[in-house]
């Protein structure tokens, strides 16, 4: 026995729930329903969703359906409505705390650095600071024993010292002395200045020609002048000043003062060192090169005389030997 096959019908949504309400609703419960006045779309709802609300009119619970899309979307603006209303509310209080706010800064801004320094946060040193003041205004005396201990400081009275018009004049004195040898350092220190930059000024073609200074390699002369400049300057400048006690000192060139400034650097003294010695190596290898092959030519043209052989290495160890000792 054949059957045939099922043939599958497409149908909207909507189709279906109107074949599933028109089979469950019964006629009376239709007509009751449209005797009702319709249902009017909220007018800012957008034009698809006002044309579904108005195709489920005509559909048997299609009222129900209305309703509940209508008291839905009151819910929903009732929501939007709460929201804004509290953020108005958090709005306003916000503008009305800023007065509050500009004035606390206005405040505190003289101590930031204070603040900073001692690691408080503005609202805790705003609480110590008040809570300070009403101890001092409740018990004023045990107050300021207890921050007088806290900073170290004594409250016990101390007798003045009667000094004598001598000694108050030879004080005064010494007091002017200070302020002099101060003036005269600030003057001599604002002097050393000009003549730093006058120098540097002068010689400033000297110093790029000595920074590009360059071997017959194509490699700078003085590869550190970077990391040793100022310390050069303090040096020729130094000497400057000696020369002012002792004039027939002789005043320190630019290859000296780098030589100098490189002996007092512990990181520029070693990479040296090592270069001195792998440069001195180099030197002994090429050496006993030099020696290994004039004395293979040597046995080559040597009549039978049997000549010692070395091995390279002890060419190498002899030049070694040879250049420390020179």
């Amino acid at each position: 026995m054949t059957t045939e096959p099922e043939v599958l019908q497409e149908s909207s949504l909507r189709d279906d729930l109107a074949a599933d309400l028109a089979l469950t609703e019964e006629p009376a419960e239709i007509e009751a329903v449209s005797a009702e006045p319709p249902l009017e779309p909220a007018p800012k709802w957008d034009k698809r969703y006002k044309e579904v609300f108005q195709e489920w009119s005509g559909l048997p619970k299609g009222r129900d359906y209305q309703k509940a899309m209508l008291d839905l979307y009151g819910e929903q603006q009732g929501y939007a409505t709460k929201v804004e209303q509290e953020r108005a509310e958090l709005r306003q209080r916000w503008e009305q705390a800023q007065p509050f706010v500009s004035r606390m800064q206005e405040a505190l801004s003289p101590y930031q650095q204070f603040l900073a320094e001692s690691g408080a946060t503005p609202d805790m040193a705003v609480r110590q600071s008040l809570g300070l003041l009403m101890q001092l205004r409740a018990n004023p005396q045990q107050t300021l024993t207890d921050l007088a201990k806290r900073m170290g400081v004594s409250l016990q009275p101390q007798e003045e010292v009667w000094k004598s018009p001598e000694a108050v004049q030879v004080e005064e004195l010494r007091n002017e002395l200070n302020r002099m040898r101060q003036d005269s350092q600030m003057r001599e220190q604002y002097a050393m200045r000009q003549r730093m930059e006058a120098i540097q000024h002068e010689n400033a073609s000297q110093i790029e020609a000595f920074k590009s200074a360059k071997d017959d390699n194509g490699e700078p002369l003085h590869p550190h002048m970077g990391a040793v400049e100022d310390t050069m300057a303090q040096l020729i400048f130094g000497r400057e000043n000696l020369r002012r006690v002792n004039p027939q000192l002789p005043p320190m060139g630019l290859e000296e003062a780098y030589s100098q400034a490189c002996k007092l650097s512990d990181e520029i003294a070693q990479d040296s060192a090592k270069k001195a010695d792998a440069d001195r190596l180099a030197k002994a290898s090429a050496d006993a090169k030099k020696a290994a092959d004039a004395a293979k030519r040597v046995r080559k043209g040597s009549s039978g005389n049997e000549l010692s052989k070395k091995s390279l290495r002890d060419d190498i160890a002899e030049s070694l030997r040879s250049s420390e000792a020179a």
